[in-house]
């Protein structure tokens, strides 16, 4: 019987380090000695870019066309006249179909990168609690929040790290930072509360005015919940793929 458990032990660890979780329909990642490692990598990640929108169920990727999420949360202090507070619910966003990959580096021996897209316009809409200041401004309110954001730019830096698990290497991000601009955009907040719709309204204001000038004031944060948010997406698939899929040999 001891004997027979072994086999089968032996039998299901040769099926889990064999078997693929990249479907067969994605193009295959560059291999360490794959010439010209860098334009290799775009064009495969540019082959990718339909089924990213569809979303890939194999690695788990959501679906981008649209995006829906359903919490997100950001707490983040930069001193005393900014600090932001805020649950973020039933998140959505259209327009990811209108991406563009700029560049993308990849060093497949220390494993550090970088990945610069753009998007041309992007539509979000989300229920929203908010608690913070900026600058003089007091904020505590709750509603729902439309918004149309044009020539978004994503900066990301990242470094892997491989990781055992059970036998089979993984990685993980040892760093993965995030930053963003947004060449223009329109926003429109609505208030729970109609005696806080006049302070919704001014923000509204000040930000459709000159959009760059209220995100430069909250920058940090700004970049921060980009990184989180790109970042855990990347997670989720790097917790499912294999290391050996993603920077085959």
């Amino acid at each position: 019987m001891k004997a027979i458990t072994l086999v089968l032990f032996f039998i299901i660890n040769v099926i889990v380090l064999e078997s693929k979780v990249l479907p067969e329909y994605l193009s295959k990642p560059c291999t360490k000695l794959t010439k010209h490692y860098q334009d290799c990598w775009l064009k495969v990640l540019r082959e990718w870019g339909p089924h990213l929108l569809k979303g890939i169920k194999e690695i788990n990727f959501p679906k981008l066309s649209p995006l829906h999420i359903p919490l997100f949360m950001v707490n983040r202090s930069l001193n005393d006249y900014v600090t932001v507070n805020a649950v973020l619910k039933d998140f959505k966003a259209s327009g990811y179909d209108t991406t563009s990959l700029k560049s993308f580096q990849l060093d497949p021996h220390n494993y550090i990168g970088s990945l610069h897209l753009h998007i041309s316009q992007l539509l979000a809409s989300m229920e929203y609690d908010v608690s913070g200041n900026i600058f003089t401004l007091n904020i505590e309110n709750a509603g729902y929040f439309k918004g149309i954001a044009t020539d978004i730019e994503l900066l990301f830096d990242f470094k892997l790290k491989p990781v055992d698990k059970l036998g089979i290497k993984y990685f993980e991000f040892d760093y993965f930072y995030g930053n963003s601009t947004i060449g223009n955009g329109v926003i429109k907040l609505m208030s729970k509360n109609n005696e806080f719709q006049p302070v919704a309204d001014l923000i509204t204001n000040v930000f459709n005015e000159n959009p760059k000038r209220l995100i430069d004031a909250v920058q940090p944060i700004y970049a921060e919940s980009v990184g989180y948010f790109y970042g855990g997406l990347a997670e989720e698939v790097l917790r499912r793929v294999p290391a050996n899929e993603i920077v085959p040999e």
